[in-house]
């Protein structure tokens, strides 16, 4: 693959940073994982943030829209290994948003045995165990349109079928990265106000290896954060520099703050026999399949 546009951004950033403009505190290279059908145009607030607070090097990864979540991993590994090498940083940190969330780990997992290239994840809005979305919008496509016509019209409903609520593919990714060691690894979610990733739980993954926070009771928000302002909102922004920075107390959030484990969450649902239209009895919110 070429990479020389992206290798110019690398140099102008350490020339910028030679001549003082930019600071480079930071001791790893930092990649933004962008998220299904997202415009990478959206992140230039996320990139502009960082470096104004001395994190030269942060580089958005664009996703392979639709392909299948193999390619991207490859996809995906490539890249890092180019970026961690031209860059010179010590190791590699991960900010992904949600379908970004499930590539990362999938890369993570087809290079195991180079996981301790990798030093912070961050997951952002990702579905570790699939959502009730993407099963509404592949039967929908299905029923309406096929999967023959829509791969004619260039449009591939794969990305759908992996990330249905508790796929294969979802739960073999759960599954492996609750199980892996040295990475300080972050699930940053909304459990009530998520549009996209139906139940919120989704977002949960249940290891001692994974800090789980839900912005809506930790960061005490008045606003509603739905998929997409996960990205954009200043106090979800300011937690990922404390995380990144070292600066985050996880021992001290982990004694205050408690959450429903997702297991939890499928035992009872799985008891009560619900279906998408219910799964909120479950956490006493507000339902949005009305």
């Amino acid at each position: 693959m070429d990479y020389s546009a992206l290798d110019k951004v690398v140099e102008r950033n350490k020339q910028h940073v030679a001549e003082g403009r930019l600071e480079d505190t930071h001791p790893n290279v930092v990649l933004l994982v962008v998220g299904h059908l997202e415009n990478p145009r959206m992140y230039y607030k996320y990139t502009d943030f960082f470096r104004e607070n001395g994190i030269a090097h942060i580089y958005w990864i664009p996703l392979l829209h639709f392909q299948h979540t193999k390619a991207n991993a490859v996809f995906f590994n490539r890249m890092a290994d180019h970026l961690h090498k031209i860059t010179g940083k010590e190791k590699i940190d991960v900010i992904a948003h949600s379908r970004g969330g499930l590539v990362t780990s999938y890369a993570a997992m087809l290079k195991d045995e180079e996981m301790n290239r990798f030093n912070t994840i961050i997951n952002v809005g990702t579905p570790f165990h699939g959502t009730f979305i993407a099963n509404a919008a592949y039967y929908a496509l299905m029923g309406g349109i096929g999967e023959r016509l829509l791969e004619k019209m260039g449009y591939s409903i794969t990305p759908l079928r992996e990330m249905m609520y508790c796929s294969e593919l979802t739960e073999t990714i759960s599954k492996y990265i609750s199980t892996v060691k040295g990475v300080d690894f972050y699930s940053i979610f909304s459990l009530k106000h998520d549009e996209a990733v139906i139940p919120g739980v989704c977002s949960i993954i249940d290891s001692k290896n994974f800090t789980n926070i839900d912005v809506d009771e930790f960061l005490n928000l008045k606003r509603r954060v739905g998929h997409a302002r996960l990205t954009q909102d200043q106090d979800i922004l300011d937690l990922e520099l404390q995380i990144l920075k070292g600066r985050f107390n996880k021992e001290r959030f982990l004694q205050k703050h408690t959450i429903i484990t997702f297991e939890e969450y499928r035992r009872e649902r799985d008891g009560k026999n619900l279906g998408p239209k219910e799964y909120d009895d479950v956490l006493n919110r507000e339902t949005v399949f009305a």
